[in-house]
């Protein structure tokens, strides 16, 4: 099976000092604002609060920032590649505290888009040791996203973030097929909980019971006929055929909407 619509993105989280917006913008990052028919489709899907606090950039809630890269990395374990098209970086803002929370979000580009693969490189991707290569020098992920992405430096051991966020990154996953007449049910399960693909079908030793199954897929989300969701801990994963268009600016905007208010808040 190959996915026709691939929208993958890691989240993971970091604290920063009060001067860190000033920094990324001198880094090339933008403010992200919004236009005015997506802030009226805010104000009527969600409340003012809500929309206050997460996307006015007023300085008491969360500024975004956003960037476009291209940078191509290498799996070392898997000899993919992948190119980062885009992070976007929340700053929380708390005038009483030293040290600021933020979450990043990776999107990135998958060149192979069949199955087996895209389980491979995303289950890789989650782990922050994955090993990867870019402009032929080897990082540690985590170490790459500090040093080449946020510009920044941590410490595992005094960053409290890093530490709760454990030693892998959240997946927020949509694939859209032009044809889904398979089981979206063991699909949801085995890309969300990271198992191998047909571990369900072929009945392995990995396979999970048919009791622990039903408890996972318990938390799917199910409104539609063309799309089924599965939200998990460190994992959202979306399946479905027509779901997703990369072309269509406005679809993605919302996904992201979503992503945010399901994985961070």
């Amino acid at each position: 099976m190959i996915a026709q619509n691939v929208l993958f993105k890691t989240i993971g989280f970091f604290e920063h000092k009060k001067n860190y917006d000033s920094q990324l913008i001198n880094s090339g990052f933008s403010l992200q604002k919004l236009d005015s028919e997506t802030k009226i489709f805010l104000k009527n899907s969600y409340y003012n609060e809500y929309v206050n606090l997460i996307f006015e950039n007023n300085g008491f809630g969360v500024s975004t920032f956003t960037k476009n890269f291209k940078h191509e990395l290498t799996l070392v374990s898997k000899e993919d590649k992948v190119i980062i098209n885009q992070v976007q970086i929340f700053l929380f803002n708390d005038s009483f505290k030293e040290n600021q929370t933020a979450i990043f979000s990776l999107e990135y580009d998958v060149l192979d888009k069949s199955i087996l693969a895209l389980s491979d490189i995303t289950n890789e991707l989650k782990n922050k040791k994955c090993k990867i290569i870019f402009k032929e020098e080897e990082y540690f992920l985590d170490d790459f996203i500090f040093k080449e992405i946020l510009e920044t430096s941590f410490n595992a051991e005094k960053d409290s973030f890093y530490e709760y966020s454990g030693s892998r990154y959240k997946n927020y996953l949509i694939l859209d097929f032009k044809n889904d007449s398979f089981s979206r049910d063991n699909l949801l399960y085995e890309l969300g909980t990271s198992s191998k693909i047909n571990t369900i079908s072929n009945k392995s030793i990995d396979a999970p019971s048919d009791e622990y199954l039903n408890k996972v897929l318990a938390k799917k989300i199910s409104l539609f006929n063309n799309y089924e969701c599965l939200a998990l801990l460190n994992s959202f994963t979306v399946i479905g055929h027509d779901n997703y268009n990369s072309q269509d600016p406005l679809h993605i905007q919302n996904l992201e909407y979503y992503l945010f208010f399901c994985l961070c808040v």
